[in-house]
């Protein structure tokens, strides 16, 4: 970077061309720029603007910029947050957990829509005050820019993402922020667990029992186990939370070893979304053998007929969930458990 120099009192003008003129100008419009935005805008080279640093007239000086820095400043403010009774219960239980001098671990069991992305971000707000660092970890990358908009909205440059996403300078360029306490927040999947935060208070762990929080390839590590190990060494509170916890996690909220808060209504008395389940056996003795029930079939209709759309959810992983032999219909087993094999496909065959 490039800005005009300081001249002592009484220093005599120097004689300039006209294209460091050109250069002059634009430096006192813009206070300062890079040597290639310069030269890019006058249609110079960059020996003109040396020129004028080896004359002492300009000034060059390093800046670093950050690739994924925030520029939306904040909009928002925690404190305008409004609880439920039940949430402020569940808010003063987690943050005297967080005040306390021990690492301390909570369960918050909520329904969808109850609120609990408002407890995460009044106590994350809350340990930013008292001068310490926050990671909130989400399950999947796709739910990150959502999570980092709502934040960026609310906390500004103090929020940092990491996810496998990233390209490698992007990466150290938020690696280097959080090391050096320009970003406070973090945001990310869960290999932002290994975030190097300054001065660790508080851990989130968004939808705790998904299973991508655990690596299956090298180096294998469970996200909630990282946590509970950083929490312990820094004295930190971690907060698990989801509709659906763990066994692992509701056995330890329910046997004390956790703390156990629950939120069981929506926020705002907000009715849940009607469930409707179809016994697949009934469909096939009714003569209906395909993958849809007929009830699916007749609601995505009414859907494509109002101009609406569908989303159909597969729960299962690889191509199919098992491989059956055309004749006797037997599937393959795995030989220690008895489980059938998952089929993957490979190379697009």
């Amino acid at each position: 970077m490039v800005k005009i120099a300081e001249q002592p009192e009484g220093a005599e003008s120097p004689k300039l061309t006209p294209k460091q003129k050109q250069v002059i100008a634009f430096l006192e419009e813009n206070s300062a720029a890079s040597v290639h935005e310069v030269c890019y805008a006058l249609n110079i080279t960059a020996a003109v603007v040396k020129r004028l640093v080896e004359k002492g007239i300009l000034e060059e000086y390093e800046y670093q910029v950050f690739r994924l820095e925030n520029t939306v400043s904040k909009t928002e403010s925690p404190s305008d947050i409004v609880f439920s009774p039940k949430q402020q219960a569940v808010f003063d239980g987690c943050l005297s957990l967080m005040n306390s001098d021990q690492p301390k671990c909570a369960l918050l069991r909520g329904i969808t829509g109850s609120g609990k992305t408002s407890v995460f971000i009044r106590l994350i707000d809350e340990a930013v005050k008292q001068g310490k660092s926050a990671v909130m970890l989400v399950p999947e990358i796709s739910l990150t820019p959502q999570m980092v908009g709502k934040f960026r909205r609310l906390f500004g440059d103090e929020v940092a993402i990491l996810h496998s996403s990233l390209s490698l300078g992007e990466r150290a360029d938020e690696y280097t922020r959080i090391r050096t306490g320009r970003a406070h927040i973090v945001v990310g999947t869960r290999s932002a667990v290994f975030a190097p935060v300054q001065n660790l208070g508080i851990i989130v762990i968004d939808e705790e029992g998904e299973s991508s929080y655990k690596s299956e390839s090298a180096p294998r590590y469970h996200a909630r186990d990282i946590a509970k190990q950083r929490c312990f060494w820094h004295g930190a509170f971690l907060l698990l939370a989801s509709a659906t916890p763990s066994l692992e996690s509701y056995y330890n909220a329910k046997t004390g070893r956790y703390s156990l808060f629950e939120l069981d209504e929506r926020y705002n008395n907000a009715v849940l979304p009607e469930v409707y389940i179809v016994d697949m056996r009934i469909e096939a003795q009714n003569g209906n053998h395909s993958a849809f029930s007929m009830p699916l079939i007749e609601e995505m209709q009414k859907n494509l007929e109002r101009g609406e759309q569908s989303i159909l959810l597969l729960n299962r992983r690889g191509y199919h969930t098992s491989v059956r032999c055309a004749t006797c219909g037997k599937a393959l087993e795995c030989p220690n458990c008895a489980l059938p094999l998952t089929y993957h496909k490979a190379n697009g065959a």
